[in-house]
């Protein structure tokens, strides 16, 4: 989304900013400078973009869909094995399954066969 709500030269905002993680901006401020006709755009970000990320590697259960590589993965065979599962027999057997969770397990357990990890 484009942050900048105030104008930025004369009436008119024609200096923007955009971002995918807007709630990563604290505060957001605009004021005149004599370098320029336009004003000066300043940002407070939540965290400081010049400190090293620290990256905590997550364990990857090894049967979630997670752990599947769909860029290798054989769609066609995929959509075959798919096509050929019987869904009204399949509805019935998880009828009793209240949070889907049976469901799910079939469905994770077909792909993570057919793409490889």
């Amino acid at each position: 989304s484009q942050v900048i709500l105030e104008p930025t030269r004369n009436e008119n905002t024609i200096d923007l900013v955009f971002t995918n993680k807007s709630q990563d901006i604290i505060e957001i401020q605009t004021r005149e400078t004599q370098m320029s006709d336009h004003r000066l755009v300043q940002l407070t970000l939540g965290y400081n973009p010049m400190e090293p990320k620290t990256h905590h590697a997550k364990e990857i259960d090894a049967h979630s869909f997670r752990a599947a590589d769909f860029h290798l993965a054989d769609f066609d065979s995929m959509n075959r094995q798919l096509s050929d599962i019987d869904w009204p027999a399949l509805k019935r057997l998880c009828d009793d399954d209240g949070d889907g969770s049976e469901f799910l397990e079939l469905i994770t357990q077909t792909v993570l066969q057919i793409t490889l990890i």
